[in-house]
């Protein structure tokens, strides 16, 4: 897959003004590591119409790949995972790629998928996965099956147009926080997973990967609930997927003083700054800030070494052959928006 070029051209083209995220392209794969030196050649990213949150973005994606990129650490009796995927029809189009690449590269055994759509797009979802070819039980249910339509009014009248949005994110933590004893590898239906990847070992030690992002209302409002001491947390983790274990999802929503996931729906909605469109992330970032409080000493830090490319017919036929081949990075997000 031809998405990067080499450093010194791709350095040259920076200079002759070229973005920001074509660094990141090239420094997001495993063999490469970003550096605070490299600063001498983006300046002008940084300072051509003064665009001083280029450095910031520049400076967290640099720490954020500081960590190691072994991604399998203890290979003794690895526990089995499932795996939930939240999604809607405008990522069918890689719902199939997704849970390949999930069965594909999880180095731990995955012993359920479990798929949650709209009612109405319940029986699409089974028939895209009929002939899907995998021996691993997948059962797609409805988003009807954890809230009634009196919860989903509300969530539309609190959250307009991003109400499908939020829904998602509580609909992945209500699954979790009631699902059996295993851990649950949560995964965006747009992202793929490429490189074998350890999610968890028999002693509740599990992956975390710091993103570059920063959104500040979202730690605003994780400060406001008690998850975290600050509005500025060390690392992010905005990534598209994440390894979830039910115990400690509980531990969790009890440091924000709520039993239910609705209570934390109502809790929620009385502190967020509804004229933000983009108000909260109460799947990934809910989860791995909290943990982080919680049993730091439980967390393997890892690289993320994602990128994010259009999604069209090229990208997709390219990442179904490089599923097959393998890849310098861990994890590829094919977001329809870009």
């Amino acid at each position: 897959m031809n998405l990067v070029r080499s450093t010194p051209e791709l350095l040259k083209d920076i200079r002759l003004g070229l973005s920001l995220s074509d660094y990141f392209i090239q420094y997001s794969k495993r063999e490469s590591r970003p550096k605070l030196s490299h600063l001498i050649f983006l300046l002008p990213l940084f300072i051509w119409k003064f665009r001083w949150n280029n450095f910031i973005i520049f400076n967290r994606f640099v720490r954020a790949n500081k960590c190691s990129t072994t991604l399998v650490w203890n290979q003794s009796d690895i526990p089995s995972i499932s795996v939930l995927v939240v999604t809607s029809g405008k990522d069918f189009q890689t719902l199939r790629l997704a849970i390949q690449g999930a069965l594909l590269n999880s180095v731990n055994p995955i012993v359920r998928i479990t798929v949650i759509v709209p009612a109405h797009e319940v029986h699409v979802v089974e028939d895209l996965l009929d002939d899907i070819g995998v021996t691993v039980p997948i059962e797609c249910l409805s988003e009807n099956d954890f809230y009634d339509d009196n919860f989903i009014g509300l969530l539309k009248k609190s959250y307009g147009q991003r109400a499908g949005w939020v829904l998602q994110q509580y609909l992945k933590i209500n699954y979790v926080k009631n699902n059996g004893p295993e851990g649950v590898l949560v995964l965006d239906s747009d992202t793929i997973i490429l490189h074998p990847t350890q999610f968890l070992d028999k002693f509740g030690n599990q992956l975390l990967m710091p993103s570059a992002e920063y959104h500040k209302p979202y730690y605003v409002l994780l400060h406001q609930l008690g998850i975290i001491p600050t509005e500025i947390p060390a690392f992010t983790f905005v990534t598209h997927h994440m390894l979830m274990q039910p115990t400690v999802l509980k531990d969790i929503l009890k440091m924000a003083t709520v039993d239910t996931v609705e209570n934390l729906f109502r809790k929620t909605c009385d502190l967020i700054d509804h004229s933000e469109q983009s108000s909260q992330s109460l799947d990934y970032e809910l989860y791995a800030q909290g943990l982080l409080q919680i049993a730091p000493e439980k967390v393997q830090i890892r690289r993320f070494c994602n990128i994010t490319v259009q999604r069209n017919k090229e990208t997709l036929e390219q990442v179904t052959e490089i599923l097959k081949t393998g890849s310098s990075y861990n994890s590829i997000s094919l977001h329809s928006y870009v």
